[in-house]
């Protein structure tokens, strides 16, 4: 399988372009939703990934199955997985243009 970037220009400086794989969105996207409690990462399901990283019209798009607490609001727990995902890839590689959409696949119990 061929392993997709997503690249940007350097404008402050125009020293060349930088190209960030996919996968890293993705990992970035897990350890955000890895630091909020009540909320796990949904388990792989044979060869379908939990978390994917698209561009779209020139949007990163992360999509994300996640299991919530039993006794959490869904509505919630989804704001807040989107504004840290969010929050996260901005901070951590200056894309500013992130759409987060979460899929919540269930619920568990501690």
């Amino acid at each position: 399988m061929a392993t997709e970037y997503i690249v940007s220009k350097n404008r402050e400086n125009k020293l060349g372009i930088i190209g960030l794989s996919t996968a890293v969105f993705e990992l970035i996207a897990e350890s955000a939703v890895e630091e909020i409690g009540d909320v796990k990462v949904a388990a792989r399901s044979g060869l379908k990934k939990s978390i994917t990283c698209k561009v779209v019209n020139s949007y990163i798009v992360i999509t994300m199955n996640v299991l919530v607490n039993r006794n959490n609001n869904i509505n919630d727990v989804s704001s807040l997985i989107q504004q840290r995902v969010h929050d996260s890839i901005v901070q951590m590689t200056e894309f500013k243009d992130v759409i987060v959409n979460v899929n919540v696949v269930g619920f568990y119990y501690k």
